[in-house]
């Protein structure tokens, strides 16, 4: 009970930071891709043939520690009933070890492509300080 209050506050606090670097990362965006407009201009291409790779990960450095966003799979079911059998009694380990096997990287683009009736496989931004 005591403690409460102060995981309420880390929520709060968390979620702010998330929306901030998630500012921080569309004004990453907005700049490559001014980048890309003066550099195709400059070099008379189409800018739709370059492709520009976006930081997956967005660092904050203070003098008491980092912290920084990271892409993760995660998972929700969607319609209960479409869901087979061996995953019915949700296995929580076994579907994320299965999210991680079929997550990859081609060319620079991130992808999972498991495909379990029932339930989403997506990319959140989580959190991660360290002091």
């Amino acid at each position: 009970k005591i403690t409460a209050p102060l995981k309420e506050a880390e929520q709060i606090l968390r979620g702010k930071i998330l929306d901030y670097m998630a500012i921080v990362q569309q004004r990453i965006a907005e700049e490559n891709k001014k980048k890309q407009e003066i550099t195709s201009s400059f070099l008379g291409t189409d800018s739709s043939d370059t492709v520009v790779i976006e930081k997956p990960r967005v660092t904050v450095d203070s003098g008491l520690g980092k912290s920084f966003t990271r892409k993760v799979w995660k998972w929700r079911i969607i319609d209960e009933n479409k869901i087979p059998r061996e995953y019915f009694v949700l296995d929580e380990k076994k579907i994320n070890g299965l999210v991680k096997i079929h997550s990859k990287s081609v060319q620079g683009k991130l992808s999972n492509d498991l495909a379990i009736p029932g339930i989403e496989v997506y990319q959140a931004d989580e959190l991660s300080v360290r002091i």
